[in-house]
């Protein structure tokens, strides 16, 4: 016997709030005379309401915590943001900066997990392969290696980081 595929999730419209980011919130930030990564990661979690667990199971996966890291892809910093995507959230220039890398990264995945209706690993597919290929494949994983990878990886982490954090 063989199991059917599970029915693909509702269909969302494009217009979602990760095409149309809201601004920074610098005020997070605004205390933190020089930020640890630590420091940065919870203002960034507090901000936008991302877990600080799964920001840092996302930059352990993405740059082993290399704020120098750059993929031959050209995504760059801690949670390796393309520039398209710092541009989308009005990052120009010092996208490396671990400030505005995690900021970005941490907007940014928290719109995925808007838009994907709080399914964190359809978010995580999506922060890998973009939104448009989790859409493409009917709000599933799409089915391409490294996603298929990367998904997991993250998701095992992120219960590692969970279990370890002060609460």
């Amino acid at each position: 016997m063989t199991l059917a595929e599970p029915p693909p999730r509702p269909r969302q419209r494009l217009s979602s709030s990760a095409l149309n980011p809201r601004p920074a919130v610098p005020s997070a930030y605004a205390a933190l005379a020089s930020p640890s990564l630590r420091q940065l990661v919870d203002a960034a979690s507090r901000a936008y309401g991302v877990p600080d667990a799964l920001l840092l199971a996302v930059m352990h996966v993405e740059s082993s915590f290399n704020p120098a890291a750059r993929s031959p892809a050209g995504a760059v910093g801690l949670m390796q943001i393309m520039p398209g995507t710092g541009e989308r959230y009005g990052v120009r220039h010092r996208l490396a900066d671990p400030q505005n890398n995690i900021d970005v990264g941490a907007r940014y995945l928290k719109d995925l997990l808007v838009m994907f209706g709080g399914d964190t690993e359809l978010a995580l597919a999506a922060y890998n392969a973009g939104e448009g290929a989790v859409i493409k494949h009917g709000r599933r994983i799409p089915p391409y290696d490294e996603t298929r990878h990367y998904v997991p990886l993250v998701m095992g982490l992120y219960a590692e980081y969970s279990r370890r954090l002060p609460r």
